[in-house]
């Protein structure tokens, strides 16, 4: 693998891609229309069992910046956006790092990290916004969105004749290329809230799927955990009909197209400009999302679909592999494996492990979720669904293996679970791919179970937590629709 001390990276950034959306990762239902991505992948290296350390946006942002777990920062849900909440740390990132080692660092699209933080040179968020740069317009579209009581726009079509708002973003980024393209080396994020709901295509896109036999059938959830149940009953995805099921599938798959198509058009201006010589490639996610898997729509929960993330990295005369299937990986790997590709020491701060150097591959990926607070809620910016018996929404932290998924409330009210309050569950992904079904407190595993759920407690030991004073000036924020204000004011906080 040749390794340049200053070459230039361009990642490509995605918010709920899922891997079956990309043809390199591949799909039984039905063959994905990705050319750009597809041929970064064959260049390089795709790792095929990675996942997220919050299977929701602002801590795994974090997490990936940092090189810390919720844990460590205590940022386990978008909360974390909003003021009054205020990092107790000024955390390095691995953008600081390339700076101090002479690295121009840019940002277009969606950040969406802690009140506060800033960690690109220039960070232009255009184009990021749930509006799609309708404004209130995109609140009359018709749409696709389930009866309950938390509200998605799962599918809509963009008004022909506005200009489709995230292409500032490619826009934006091929301008600042343009200018800075020669003055020395650069890392340049594009990061898409696409294909994020607000599910809104544009009418080229919209038939692309249109011939796929896709199923619109939605995963019973007698076998999942309470924690997944509840979830799922919250979002009410039987209100929708099975064939209006199908129609949000082609348009999330519709979604990907499109940002592949805009992939596309800032490869072909590298190449134009000769500078994929020694420019880096890297395609990733800050999570996944569950097209009926669990019994919902959205992510939030550990199923593999809303875990598991792309990550791809071609760099110039890198040799095509797949990372074995039943080897792990997190997001928590990133930046160590980023500075190992630019020959950058790793500050001690950054856990994880540099993934193409190392005969020490991770073992497990850790995950967490949610504040476990009483003002705690499912969504984390809408004051929507208590948990039973009216307890605030739990933590629910993960540990995956190669092979296993355990995970359990950790923490709810503020306070540690007990033990019949865990609601723990177990499967064997060898046996049940899909994790559909729970195997917890099955004989035959209790060795397993008992040694994953120790790992587990132990990893969250020492978790640095917030006061219930400022969670609870967060939730007056949701219920008073203060957010939203914010919200306009502030793209940073996009979901």
């Amino acid at each position: 693998m040749n390794k340049s001390e200053k070459m230039n990276v361009v990642y490509f950034y995605f918010d709920e891609l899922r891997n079956d959306a990309l043809g390199c990762y591949g799909s039984r239902e039905f063959k994905a229309k990705t050319p750009a991505i597809d041929a970064i992948a064959q260049k390089g290296i795709r790792f095929s069992n990675c996942y997220c350390n919050s299977p929701v946006c602002v801590p795994s942002r974090m997490s990936m910046m940092t090189g810390l777990y919720p844990e460590d920062t205590g940022v386990y849900g978008n909360e974390a956006s909003l003021a009054p909440f205020k990092l107790k740390e000024d955390y390095d990132t691995y953008t600081k790092v390339l700076e101090r080692h002479g690295y121009k660092t840019a940002n277009f699209g969606k950040t969406h990290l802690p009140n506060g933080m800033r960690v690109f040179q220039t960070m232009n968020q255009s184009g990021s916004g749930m509006d799609l740069g309708l404004g209130k317009e995109a609140f009359t579209l018709e749409k696709i969105t389930p009866t309950g009581p938390i509200v998605q726009n799962l599918g809509s079509v963009f008004p022909g004749a506005r200009k489709y708002g995230p292409e500032k973003i490619k826009e934006n980024a091929i301008e600042w290329l343009e200018e800075n393209k020669d003055k020395g080396p650069f890392f340049l994020r594009l990061s898409y809230l696409q294909p994020h709901t607000p599910v809104i295509v544009q009418n080229a896109y919209k038939a692309i799927y249109e011939n796929e036999n896709f199923s619109g059938k939605i995963m019973p959830t007698d076998h999942l955990s309470g924690y997944e149940k509840e979830f799922a009953e919250l979002l009410n995805l039987v209100s929708v009909e099975e064939d209006q099921r199908v129609l949000m599938k082609k348009y999330y798959y519709a979604l990907v197209s499109w940002v592949d198509h805009e992939v596309g058009e800032v490869m072909a201006y590298l190449d134009k400009n000769h500078m994929l010589d020694d420019t880096m490639i890297i395609i990733g996610a800050d999570h996944g999302v569950a097209l009926g898997e669990g019994g919902k729509w959205s992510k939030f929960t550990y199923h593999k679909v809303s875990q598991q993330v792309p990550l791809i990295i071609s760099s110039p005369k890198m040799v095509e592999k797949d990372v074995e299937e039943m080897r792990v990986c997190s997001n928590i790997d990133f930046p160590r494996t980023l500075f190992g590709l630019l020959d950058i020491d790793a500050p001690e701060q950054f856990k994880g492990t540099d993934l193409l150097n190392t005969s020490d591959y991770p073992e497990e990926v850790y995950a967490s979720i949610g504040y476990g607070s009483s003002s705690s809620y499912p969504m984390q910016y809408d004051a929507v669904g208590r948990y039973k018996d009216n307890h605030g929404w739990p933590r629910r932290s993960c540990i995956r293996t190669g092979r296993y998924r355990l995970d359990i409330n950790t923490r709810m009210d503020s306070q540690s679970v007990k033990v019949e309050d865990e609601d723990m569950f177990f499967v064997d992904c060898l046996k049940f791919p899909d994790e559909s079904v729970n195997m917890a407190n099955n004989p035959a595993y209790k060795e397993i179970e008992d040694a994953l759920k120790n790992k587990l407690y132990t990893h969250c030991k020492d978790s640095l937590e917030y006061k219930d004073e400022t969670l609870g000036a967060i939730e007056k924020k949701l219920k008073t629709r203060e957010f939203f204000k914010e919200l306009d004011a502030n793209k940073n906080m996009a979901w």
